[in-house]
């Protein structure tokens, strides 16, 4: 099995610790890599590289993307390491809030160009990440970066037997914004504290939630491949060469010609057709020339009845 891979990774395992249970259970010595690091209490969207050739690719091909998320926000709290997984205190004094205060603080945060990372967070200094430092009770002083808060939109606000306040919030965020440091800068805006309790990636880019795979899906189940191809790929005689391949491993979908001289691809079927498949997509017939081909690998959500020419 080799490929992008938009896979869903659960609660729990760290993204290192969820690559080692598909290794595991494909028993495969191929290198597997993963782009965009989830924490272990967060789930969600995790791009997976299967082989060295697509290991390589996940740099390229997240660098920049923007991210959507689903946060749970504990207002009235706070937590060293501004998520879950640290020490919990308790506000002695939560004031009263409702869903105008929140709007109000997240216009607000959204005005900003720039956020103050967590303390335990990733970021090198000196060749030390910062977590590292603050685990061994080393001051870290992390430097503010420039950040894009696009949009959200509040799911609900609920107050707790205990005062404090829960907030389910949609995000849109561009790469690097921290969550956590919403969260905690949120808390404080609201004369109180805050930290998340709990997080979903609902999309890295155009791969979204809904595509993607849990372990069981990715082993058992069809699977969906989408290909964008650049280059000399029109009045070359692609479509016509997908379609044969398509047919000859009994995949379904479609094959179209873009307005902008691009071709897109969409393949179901099974996993082995699909590895079959793939490096036709990527190198197309002999009068092409594919100077650029983002594929990825995902769960079928509008089942095709056959493949056809677009």
């Amino acid at each position: 099995m080799r490929g992008l891979f938009i896979m869903n990774k659960p609660k729990g395992p760290s993204s290192a610790g969820f690559l080692r249970s598909i290794q595991r259970e494909l028993k495969t010595k191929e290198r597997i890599g993963h782009g965009g690091t989830l924490d272990p209490f967060a789930e969600g969207v995790l791009m997976v590289g299967i082989g060295r050739e697509y290991t390589k690719q996940l740099d390229t091909i997240l660098r920049g993307k923007d991210k959507s998320y689903r946060a749970h926000i504990c207002i009235g709290a706070s937590s060293d390491t501004d998520d879950i997984t640290g020490t919990v205190i308790k506000d002695t004094k939560v004031p009263p809030i409702d869903k105008k205060d929140i709007q109000r603080e997240l216009e607000r945060l959204k005005d900003q160009t720039q956020q103050i990372p967590p303390i335990y967070s990733a970021i090198k200094r000196g060749g030390v990440a910062a977590y590292k430092k603050a685990r061994e009770g080393k001051e870290v002083s992390p430097q503010p970066r420039i950040v894009s808060f696009y949009s959200y939109t509040i799911q609900s606000l609920q107050k707790n037997e205990d005062e404090t306040y829960t907030l389910i919030l949609d995000i849109f965020v561009s790469s690097g914004f921290y969550v956590r440091s919403l969260a905690r800068d949120l808390g404080e805006r609201l004369s109180s504290k805050g930290y998340l309790s709990a997080l979903t990636r609902t999309a890295i880019g155009d791969y979204t939630i809904e595509r993607s795979l849990s372990l069981e899906e990715f082993l058992n189940d069809p699977l969906e491949l989408s290909a964008h191809l650049e280059g000399i790929v029109q009045g070359v005689g692609m479509r016509r060469f997908i379609e044969k391949r398509a047919q000859q491993y009994n995949l379904k979908g479609f094959v179209r010609n873009n307005n902008d001289g691009s071709v897109s691809i969409c393949a179901q079927g099974e996993k082995e057709a699909i590895q079959y498949f793939l490096p036709n997509v990527e190198k197309g017939p002999h009068s092409s020339m594919v100077k650029k081909c983002e594929c990825s690998i995902g769960k079928i959500v509008s089942p095709y009845t056959t493949f056809s020419i677009l």
